[in-house]
C-alpha cells in the first residue's frame, strides 16, 4: 500500500493558515465599525461582509481537506485536490526537481509544494497572436498537512533512495551537513534605505521596516547536505525549499555592487529544462564555499 498523507481539517489550523486574509478582514471590520459609529449607522451593515467571507473560507477549507489526497507510490507521487473543479496529479519520482514545505505559525501543520520538470505558459492579459506569456514551473500543492516538514523530508528521502515508500514510512535520520551559511544583513538593509530614500514618504517607516528586515534576513539559512541543498527562511510561516544534488544541471556564482561592498555573493542552481534558476542563495558570506561544495558533490 502507498504512504498516505494525513490532511484532517481543524479550525485552529485554518486560522493559522489564513492569518493574512483574516487580518485584512479585521482591518475592514474595524473601518466599518468606525464609519458606523462616527459617520452613518448604516455602515454597520458592512460588518456582515467579513463575517460572510470568513465563513465561506472556513467551509471551503473543510470541503477542500475532505477531497484532497497525497500518496507516495513505488515509482510516483499521486495528488488530488479541488472542491468543484477536481484536479489529479501524477509525477514520477525521476521528474520531481524540487520541493518546498511551509509550516503554519504555532504548530507542525502546513503545506507541501512539489515542482515537476517542465514549465507552463501563463497569459497575464488578452491573448494576442505572437505574444508569449510568462513561464512558470509545473507544480502542485497540498494544504493542511498535519506535519508538513515530515512529509517534505520523507519525499526527499524517497527521491534520493534513503527510504522506500510504504504505508508506514517515516523520514530517515537527518543527513550529514556539509556546509551551512547565513544570509548577510547588510545588503538587505542597504537596499531598504536606498528604496526608502527614493520614495521619500517611506523614510518615516524606517523605525518599523528596518528591524523587520533585519529579523527576516537573519531567519535565512543555506544548508548543503550530503544529498541535497536546502534554503530555510520565514518568520511566522517557516519554509524549506530543497533540491537534490543529483538534480542540479547548472550552477552559477555572481557578485553585484552591494555584494562586493559587503564581501558576499550569490549562488544560483538550475535543473534540466528550466529557463530560470530553480533556487537562488543571495547575499551569502560563504558564497564561494557554497559554490565549490555544491559543484563537487553534484557531479
Amino acid at each position: 500500500d502507498p504512504w498516505r498523507a494525513d490532511t484532517p481539517f481543524h479550525f485552529m489550523v485554518w486560522l493559522r493558515a489564513r492569518l493574512g486574509f483574516l487580518t485584512l478582514l479585521l482591518i475592514f471590520a474595524a473601518a466599518a465599525l468606525a464609519l458606523g459609529t462616527w459617520v452613518e449607522p448604516a455602515f454597520h451593515w458592512l460588518l456582515l461582509l467579513p463575517l460572510l467571507l470568513a465563513g465561506c473560507s472556513c467551509i471551503h477549507g473543510r470541503l477542500h481537506c475532505d477531497r484532497q489526497q497525497l500518496l507516495f507510490h513505488d515509482h510516483h507521487v499521486e495528488a488530488a485536490r479541488g472542491v468543484i473543479s477536481r484536479h489529479r496529479y501524477f509525477a514520477r519520482y525521476a521528474n520531481i526537481k524540487r520541493t518546498c514545505h511551509t509550516r503554519y505559525p504555532g504548530g507542525t501543520a502546513g503545506d507541501l509544494v512539489v515542482f515537476v520538470a517542465g514549465e507552463e505558459e501563463v497569459q497575464s492579459g488578452p491573448q494576442k497572436q505572437g505574444r508569449q506569456g510568462m513561464l512558470r514551473p509545473c507544480s502542485f500543492t497540498i494544504d493542511y498537512l498535519s506535519d508538513a516538514r515530515a512529509a517534505g523530508l520523507l519525499l526527499d528521502d524517497i527521491l534520493c533512495g534513503r527510504v522506500q515508500p510504504a504505508v508506514h514510512a517515516v523520514p530517515a535520520a537527518p543527513p550529514a551537513v556539509l556546509l551551512e551559511s547565513p544570509r548577510a544583513v547588510g545588503n538587505a538593509v542597504a537596499r531598504l534605505v536606498i528604496f526608502s530614500i527614493l520614495l521619500a514618504p517611506l523614510i518615516a517607516l524606517l523605525p518599523l521596516t528596518l528591524p523587520l528586515t533585519v529579523i527576516r534576513v537573519k531567519r535565512w539559512r543555506y544548508r548543503v547536505e550530503s544529498a541535497r541543498v536546502v534554503l530555510a527562511r520565514g518568520i511566522l510561516y517557516r519554509s524549506e525549499t530543497s533540491i537534490l544534488l543529483d538534480r542540479i544541471d547548472s550552477l552559477q556564482q555572481s557578485q553585484g555592487a552591494l555584494n562586493k561592498m559587503f564581501r558576499n555573493g550569490n549562488v544560483a542552481l538550475m535543473t534540466a529544462g528550466s529557463s530560470r534558476p530553480d533556487l537562488e542563495l543571495p547575499d551569502a558570506p560563504a558564497y564561494l564555499d557554497l559554490y565549490r561544495t555544491i559543484r563537487d558533490h553534484s557531479q
